[in-house]
């Protein structure tokens, strides 16, 4: 069965997060790209938060815009069609998620992978 671009971006965040070997850097964010279409084991990079997600995305085929960092995020995702959901809306339950929602708030963001599994870059 073929893939949704949300769960191919869930999976692209989540080899970003758990095969591949990268890092969290915000003055190299932009390497993540390094692992572009990479599916190996161990593949060094390095990202921050918002490079990893909107690179995911990207990669799955979904239009991120002018979106750069988290503090232009909402604004160029939802010019391309990215639906905001308040927090009053759907909280922090996982029954409220689907895979590969954006978990977006003041300067971080993370991915919904499903099965109450997020996938973020964060200072290590």
């Amino acid at each position: 069965m073929a893939r949704t671009m949300a769960q191919r971006l869930a999976a692209r965040m989540y080899y970003y997060c758990a095969i591949a070997d990268a890092g969290y850097s915000q003055p190299n964010r932009r390497r993540i790209y390094d692992l572009w279409g990479r599916t190996d084991p161990g593949a060094v990079a390095e990202g921050d938060c918002s490079m990893a997600a909107l690179a995911a995305a990207q990669e799955a085929g979904l239009p991120t815009g002018a979106a750069s960092y988290t503090g232009d995020m909402r604004a160029a995702l939802e010019a391309e069609g990215w639906q905001v959901l308040p927090y009053a809306l759907c909280g922090g339950d996982p029954d409220n998620l689907y895979t590969g929602d954006f978990l977006l708030k003041t300067g971080h963001v993370a991915v919904y992978l499903g099965e109450n599994r997020l996938g973020e870059f964060w200072i290590d």
